[in-house]
């Protein structure tokens, strides 16, 4: 008997490699809002070392232009207002300053002095229509407590090394005065006192 041939098996399919599933990466950390700085305020002329806050003549009182102060109560509200604007808008410089070999701009703020003259500006008066102000009766008082609030301010600044002291106290009278005594007879020669002194006394040696 002739043995039966083999039927060739079939050949199992091989099984596909399992596919690896990358790993979830690890989620970067959302940025955090950044906040926002202001602005600074841009000079009114580039490359100028003061801001525009130091445009003081730009500054007018809330009594319009050319005001009448029809009250002594009306110039106290309108000093005031003086007052609390030179508080509030001082003086600004921008200086260098070096942090680990990098120099960066900032701003300083200085204090401002309050004026009679910066005043005037703010009431948009001049010096002669204060005077007017502080002549009449009713509005003397007022005018004398404005200009005492004045002096005192700059008073304070100079002598907290806020404002320039020299400045300051030649504007308030308080520089101290000092005589000076002329000798007639500095740089004469001994020949010259002499005939001085015979010329005095008549030729008198006697008198002294």
């Amino acid at each position: 008997m002739t043995a039966r041939a083999k039927k060739p098996g079939r050949k199992k399919p091989a099984k596909k490699a399992a596919r690896k599933r990358p790993g979830k990466a690890a989620r970067a950390p959302k940025p955090q809002p950044i906040e926002e700085l202001p602005e600074a305020p841009e000079p009114v002329n580039p490359g100028h070392r003061y801001a525009v806050g130091n445009q003081f003549w730009k500054a007018r009182s809330s009594h319009g232009r050319k005001p009448l102060f029809k009250s002594p109560g009306d110039l106290a509200e309108a000093a005031a207002e003086y007052f609390e604007w030179v508080d509030a808008n001082p003086l600004q410089e921008e200086r260098p300053f070096a942090y680990q070999g990098e120099i960066t701009m900032a701003r300083v703020n200085k204090m401002r002095a309050m004026t009679l003259g910066g005043l005037c500006i703010f009431l948009d008066i001049d010096r002669t229509t204060w005077k007017d102000y502080a002549d009449k009766p009713d509005f003397s008082q007022v005018c004398g407590q404005v200009e005492e609030v004045i002096r005192a301010q700059k008073f304070e600044g100079a002598a907290a090394d806020l404002l320039n002291h020299a400045i300051i106290a030649r504007d308030l009278g308080l520089v101290d005065k000092q005589e000076h005594t002329i000798n007639p007879y500095e740089g004469m020669t001994d020949d010259q006192l002499r005939a001085r002194h015979a010329a005095l006394t008549g030729g008198d040696q006697t008198r002294p």
